[in-house]
């Protein structure tokens, strides 16, 4: 029985999740039109070769989806999690100091592979109790956000702009 005044930690493990896909999927997924534009004008890339690192990076995030599962009954939930987070940061600090196309098409490749295993974890959630598969479903809420955040800052063209 939870004390009064305690928060249950199944909300602060549903805050955590929350945050991990808000930052993840708005800082990957959901940013690549923000983001085209200003890595056209600084490396001189074309929007194609741009557009290549996020579509071998979301080619991977749909051949890796099913491997998700093999890997958290081989190792457990807590190491594929932890490696998914570290993988994310280090893709994230490493964006930084990129110079070459090679480098961003290899760190979106390599970020994906972390946020494959962080954002598949609540497929498993039919084997989970009433109770579990809400806070899932609360946590998930923060791919959601993240398009609702990210959304106001991409650029608005039409088809007829290109």
């Amino acid at each position: 029985m939870a004390r009064e005044g305690k928060v249950f930690y199944g909300w602060w493990i549903v805050a955590a999740t929350f945050i991990v896909l808000l930052i993840g999927l708005s800082s990957g997924f959901y940013t690549v039109s923000v983001f085209l534009e200003p890595l056209r004008q600084t490396f001189g890339w074309s929007a194609t070769r741009v557009s290549i690192g996020f579509t071998l990076a979301a080619l991977l995030v749909g051949l890796l989806s099913p491997v998700v599962g093999v890997a958290v009954a081989r190792f457990g939930v807590k190491k594929v999690q932890l490696y998914g987070a570290t993988t994310i940061g280090l893709a994230l600090l490493m964006l930084g100091s990129m110079q070459q196309l090679w480098h961003y098409c290899a760190l979106l490749i390599f970020m994906a592979t972390g946020a494959i295993l962080l954002g598949r974890m609540y497929d498993a959630s039919g084997s989970y109790s009433g109770a579990v598969q809400v806070l899932l479903a609360v946590a998930v809420l923060g791919t959601i956000a993240a398009t609702l955040i990210v959304d106001p800052a991409r650029p608005k063209t039409s088809v007829a702009q290109g």
